[in-house]
C-alpha cells in the first residue's frame, strides 16, 4: 500500500430473504421452499470460488427435534420439479461453494421430519447472513 492509503471497512452486500413455502406431505413430513437473493452481485466470484481463497457460502437447516431427509436446489418455490438432491453428509449443514450469483433467486427445497420449527440460515462473508424461521404446520 502506498503512502497515505488506508484500509476501509467495506460493508457487506444485502442478502435477500423472500416468502418461504411448506407443503405438508401424506408421508409424514414437510416440504420446505426457501429463497435466497443476492441484489447486486455475486456472494463469491468465479475466480475466488475456481481458485479456493475464499470460505464457501454456509446452509444450514436448524430446529427442535427436526431431521432433513433430503435436500435439493429447484428452479422455483412455484414450480417444484424433480431435481438431483445435494450430496453431502451433513444435510443441515450444506456448503455452497459456488455462492449465490448475482442479481438471482435461488431456491432450495428440503424435505424434513418433525413438528416444531425449522430455522434456514444463509451465511455468507461477501454477502452477510439472512435467516427465516419457519413453523411446520
Amino acid at each position: 500500500m502506498g503512502a497515505g492509503s488506508t484500509i476501509v471497512d467495506r460493508p457487506r452486500l444485502p442478502l435477500e430473504d423472500r416468502a418461504a413455502k411448506v407443503v405438508f406431505v401424506p408421508a409424514g413430513g414437510y416440504s420446505i421452499y426457501w429463497e435466497g437473493a443476492d441484489k447486486v452481485a455475486p456472494t463469491i466470484l468465479s475466480k475466488a470460488a475456481a481458485n479456493n481463497v475464499v470460505r464457501p457460502d454456509l446452509l444450514t437447516a436448524d430446529g427442535k427435534g427436526i431431521e432433513v431427509l433430503s435436500a435439493s436446489w429447484v428452479p422455483s418455490k412455484w414450480r417444484p420439479a424433480v431435481a438431483q438432491m445435494i450430496d453431502q453428509k451433513d444435510l443441515k449443514r450444506i456448503v455452497v461453494r459456488s455462492g449465490l450469483p448475482g442479481r438471482t433467486t435461488k431456491t432450495i427445497q428440503y424435505l424434513v421430519k418433525g413438528n416444531s420449527s425449522v430455522t434456514v440460515k444463509y451465511d455468507s462473508l461477501k454477502g452477510g447472513t439472512v435467516q427465516k424461521t419457519i413453523a411446520l404446520q
